[in-house]
């Protein structure tokens, strides 16, 4: 059985700060609160991404190198992967989008509480950011390279304060 240890904070090898954080949705200059209760019960929140890839152990080891994301558990002691509650966005896009490569049908968005903190590693790593920008409101974003090239958008939200 998995036994509770916390969870991980975004992107954080640390433990989060015990209760005293307020949900990041609640930093954002919208007011998601009136989202809580539009969709029917049967809806679930997102509890997993799944993709393709050329050497799964090798590209499961540098998500959890780089972005702390940990690997599916392959028995019952070990933890699987936490994230945070907060806003998660489902957007499709035009087919001829230049917002991510055209040979890539989508793209994750991870959420960090601290933008130039996981910049300054996912460089140390060697990976080097592109399409760095500010949406007024919404807050910063990055986007960076997993080893096998998907294009991955890191999302810094605004704080309300």
């Amino acid at each position: 059985k998995w036994k509770s240890r916390g969870t991980h904070g975004e992107f954080s090898r640390n433990p989060p700060n015990q209760g005293t954080s307020p949900d990041p949705a609640s930093k954002m200059l919208f007011d998601f609160s009136a989202l809580k209760n539009r969709h029917p019960p049967y809806r679930n929140r997102t509890r997993g991404v799944f993709f393709r890839a050329r050497d799964p152990a090798a590209l499961s080891a540098w998500y959890k190198d780089v972005l702390g994301v940990d690997p599916v558990p392959t028995d019952a002691e070990t933890m699987p992967w936490m994230t945070e509650a907060g806003v998660t966005v489902f957007s499709p896009f035009a087919a001829d989008t230049d917002y991510f490569p055209a040979g890539q049908q989508m793209m994750v968005n991870f959420r960090v509480s601290d933008l130039d903190a996981m910049l300054a590693q996912v460089r140390a790593a060697g990976t080097e950011p592109f399409n760095e920008s500010t949406m007024d409101g919404i807050g910063r974003f990055a986007h960076i390279r997993d080893p096998e090239g998907n294009a991955i958008e890191l999302w810094e939200p605004v704080s309300a304060g």
